[in-house]
């Protein structure tokens, strides 16, 4: 790679020398280390050094000569000023919880592999595994399972893709250095095994995504729209020249170059992410006052936003981002910049010509630790940039991302996963080092990004946010008003107010903690698998800090163990049971009832009576009564109905006109159904319709589907909404089944075991009042009984496939003698509610729809988190319809 001798390098390190001839292989190359003059190359010249130095032979290597990494000239400014447009602001927000979901994955990996002084973490292993998740997860909508399978092929491939060996070095070399080996070495910029299982990958996401219509306003859709030739012209302002525009606008893109793209943004992107969060906990963990002082920040915002890891808290904690600038100055992820000079450049007060085609290098590694430029290099100090202080650093002479037009478009995507990785594990653990750790970070020479050599073992702590010392000085204080004021006295009554307060507060903690703690060994004595509680609030932690809704908890709990057909998890300290497969479900729904009659969730009949006393609460002979009562007598739909508003509006105007023919009520227990009916009713058939409504929109190949289905049947039954044409619309019984797989309105089914009940073939007895449950939405989205169960397929209960659906696998509604009554009515409701609404309108996303849809964790019913804004546009349907 070319040798700085001894002379050189005391000469580089000579302040006054701004620049340094050295070789790459046979030819001339300049060093540059001045800030000044790196601004002119990288910036104010650019138009003199538009293209890297490191080339791959695209004849022999496609996805390396094709990526945005290595492609020079024209056809390199249409694709980065395209390809910006992925990380855009609202992007970002739209991504944000589908990287939360990867940091809440991370959370709970942390929390069943590490919470252990015995069982150290190698998060230079466990941060590359859940970098490769996040980067999957949001840029190609691929579920990558890196961090669940450590020997997964996405883990294995990542990992190896700059990996080193003697024939990788001379490879590298060739690229960044020498380019006129690469034809004679045959290099491939990315590993081969690598190149052809992430093209292969790729490939898959692109042509899915490119057939099936969806739409995730990611990196695939960007590529895709590239492809379509769909770009505007004002995307490529702003960087493109004008004499370009009409050359751009021919050029045209090949499935080759979409998957060149995807593969260099998969593994410059988990390459990155993986290096700063590994060295930022490293760094932490050998830095106990700062990371103190991040955590107490944590705190702080977190409360400022009612305990959510929000797009807006993570953006308020400036100290973290202080954190991970260091971190980036003491471990760049790419150590060195590197420029072709394209014609011949004067350098700036000098008569020195750098010629054309002379490598230029920028070794960022070396000034971002150069104690000139940054005191005391080897010092982790995040106070270097506080506002004050980083107004004094050279814009030019930090470089973790570079500058100019060739700035990595990635980046703000990059910290902002950085950060929800980290704020979800320091708001729950201390990190610490171990005997293994290395106290002094030797970085490996055998990789292109820089990493460290060997493993970063290190220690997670389970911890509470910490009280701010502000808190604290208030405590104080406290004591010391209640002091005289007699100096002595004063310190006296202080030590032993404080003393007595730690003790009392000592000895209730250990009560609490044992008694919370009491039942904790309930499941491992009857050798049920278990799911690991924390005390005090047992395995409800995430819906307690508002992180998940109950429904999503549960399913959660489900994914937990996949290896079990049950588990046991904890109600605070309460056991709880929870049934994962389908044989069991049948058994505790219908076979044997008579053990689980009665459902857990109860209401205190004297507070509230109108929750005790309504079909959905009451237990034993009474609710049988009733519900057959209203079984027997119950409304039948049998006539049209107008529906003209959507969602909410329209269910309550359906709930109340169809069930409730009169206007006062006062029999307490005959409101409490009409309350029950009402709230359920509305609740249910507004969910399903805006659900359906969103995935429609997400698919029009679908929505074409239906809309056609629904102009053949109304065109039959001469324009009229009927109750029979409706009922003959299989198509929309399918769009609306899929809808509750995907979306059960109530995502989870509760059962109490009313007297003890032995498991079939086993000796495992579920003691009189354990509760069960059994997760609706955990099951309905299982790939084991639904594959691909985020994509949104009404194929799944066509007539000839719904004959393969696993039975009790699909419980909407639940299932046996509390299946919901109301069934029928609710799907005749969402039929006729979507037939008005696509009969006249074609549904289509707009900028504010949500991609990913994210579900609320603040509401008893599946429902999502923001609003679901959809374009209406009015539109004939595919077959003639009479008014």
């Amino acid at each position: 790679m070319g040798r700085v001798s001894a002379n050189e390098k005391e000469w580089l390190r000579s302040p006054t020398h701004f620049y340094s001839d050295v070789r790459a292989g046979i030819s001339p190359a300049l060093i540059i280390r001045d800030p000044e003059l790196i601004k002119h190359i990288l910036l104010k010249e650019f138009h003199h050094f538009t293209d890297r130095f490191a080339t791959a032979d695209e004849k022999i290597d496609p996805m390396g000569g094709k990526n945005i990494f290595l492609i020079k000239g024209s056809r390199w400014r249409h694709l980065r000023s395209n390809l910006s447009t992925t990380f855009s602001s609202g992007k970002l927000k739209r991504m944000f919880p589908l990287v939360v979901k990867c940091a809440q994955d991370l959370r709970d990996y942390v929390r069943e592999n590490g919470s252990s002084k015995d069982n150290p973490l190698d998060v230079k292993d466990v941060m590359a595994r859940s970098a490769i998740d996040v980067i999957a997860s949001c840029m190609y909508g691929i579920d990558s399972g890196a961090l669940r399978e450590p020997r997964g092929e996405f883990r294995k491939f990542g990992k190896n893709v700059f990996a080193f060996s003697p024939k990788r070095a001379i490879e590298m070399l060739a690229f960044f250095f020498t380019p006129g080996l690469i034809r004679f070495v045959k290099g491939m910029f990315f590993q081969r095994h690598s190149d052809k299982f992430l093209r292969g990958a790729f490939t898959e996401a692109v042509k899915e995504r490119e057939t099936g219509e969806s739409f995730r306003n990611d990196l695939v859709d960007v590529l895709l729209s590239l492809k379509r030739n769909k770009l505007e012209e004002k995307e490529i302002k702003g960087i493109t020249k004008k004499k370009d525009t009409k050359e751009l606008k021919t050029l045209e893109y090949t499935d080759e170059d979409l998957v060149a793209q995807a593969i260099i943004f998969f593994t410059a992107g988990f390459e990155t992410t993986s290096i700063t969060t590994g060295f930022a906990l490293y760094e932490l963990a050998m830095n106990p006052q700062v990371q103190k002082k991040l955590r107490e920040q944590i705190g702080q915002v977190l409360d400022t936003h009612d305990g959510h890891i929000t797009y807006e808290a993570i953006s308020d904690m400036k100290y973290l981002d202080m954190v991970l600038s260091e971190t980036l100055r003491m471990y760049p992820p790419l150590p060195f910049l590197d420029r072709n000079c394209v014609k011949d450049f004067t350098i700036p007060g000098t008569d020195i010509v750098i010629e054309k085609n002379t490598p230029v290098y920028i070794p960022t590694l070396g000034m971002h630790r150069d104690p000139i430029l940054f005191p005391e290099p080897l010092k982790f100090r995040p106070e270097r940039f506080t506002p004050e202080n980083k107004g004094s650093i050279h814009r030019f002479s930090y470089l973790p991302f570079g500058e100019g037009p060739h700035m990595c478009i990635g980046m703000r995507f990059g910290l902002l996963a950085a950060k929800t990785e980290l704020v979800h594990l320091l708001s729950s653990w201390e990190v610490e080092p171990c005997a293994e750790t290395p106290r002094t970070m030797v970085l490996s020479p055998y990789v292109l990004f820089l990493r460290n050599l060997g493993k970063i073992p290190l220690l997670f702590k389970e911890v509470q946010l910490p009280v701010p010392d502000e808190f604290q000085e208030l405590a104080n204080a406290l004591v010391v008003l209640s002091s005289t004021a007699e100096d002595g006295e004063i310190e006296v009554r202080i030590s032993v107010g404080v003393w007595l307060a730690t003790l009392i507060g000592a000895v209730v903690f250990v009560i609490s903690f044992l008694f919370f703690t009491r039942h904790f060994n309930y499941w491992v004595k009857k050798g049920v698998p278990c799911l690991t509680p924390t005390p005090f609030v047992g395995n409800l932690l995430p819906m307690l800090r508002l992180q998940e809704c109950p429904g999503v908890l549960v399913a959660s709990l489900y994914n937990g163990a996949p290896k079990h057909p049950y588990v046991g998890f904890f109600i605070f300290d309460r056991p709880a049971f929870l049934i994962r497969d389908p044989e069991m479900v049948k058994n505790i729904l219908v076979k044997d009832f008579e053990y689980f009659s009665d459902r857990h969730t109860s209401a205190d009949e004297s507070a509230d009576p109108l929750g005790a006393k309504n079909i959905f609460l009451l237990k034993g002979p009474k609710w049988k009564y009733l519900r057959d009562y209203i079984f027997k007598n119950g409304v039948t739909v049998n006539r049209p109905i107008e529906m003209k508003e959507i969602a909410v509006r329209s269910a309550t105007d359906v709930i109340t006109k169809c069930l409730f023919s009169i206007e006062e009520l006062t029999d307490e227990d005959v409101v409490a159904q009409a309350a029950i009916f009402f709230t359920a009713g509305f609740e249910s058939t507004s969910i399903t319709t805006s659900f359906a409504l969103y995935e429609l929109a997400l698919f029009p190949s679908i929505q074409w589907r239906l809309r056609a289905e629904i102009g053949a049947v109304l065109a039959r039954h001469g324009g009229n909404i009927t109750y029979q044409s409706v009922n003959e619309m299989t198509y929309l019984n399918m769009v609306i089944k899929e809808t509750l797989r995907m979306y059960p309105t109530l995502p989870f089914l509760d059962r109490n075991c009313v007297r003890d009940y032995v498991l079939p073939g086993t000796d495992i007895v579920i003691e009189e009042n354990t509760p069960v449950f059994i997760p609706v939405l955990g099951i309905q989205r299982d790939p084991k009984y639904f594959p691909r169960p985020d994509h949104f397929d009404p194929e799944r209960f066509s007539d000839d496939n719904k004959k393969f659906l696993t039975p009790y696998t699909y419980l909407p509604f639940g299932e046996g003698p509390h299946m919901c009554i109301g069934k029928r009515f609710g799907m005749i409701s969402a039929m006729t509610t979507l037939v008005h609404l696509l009969a006249r309108f074609e549904v289509s996303p707009c900028e504010a729809t949500p991609v990913p849809m994210v579900l609320s964790p603040k509401v008893l019913f599946l429902r999502s988190l923001d609003p679901i804004p959809l374009v209406f546009k009015e539109a004939e349907l595919p077959h003639d319809l009479l008014q």
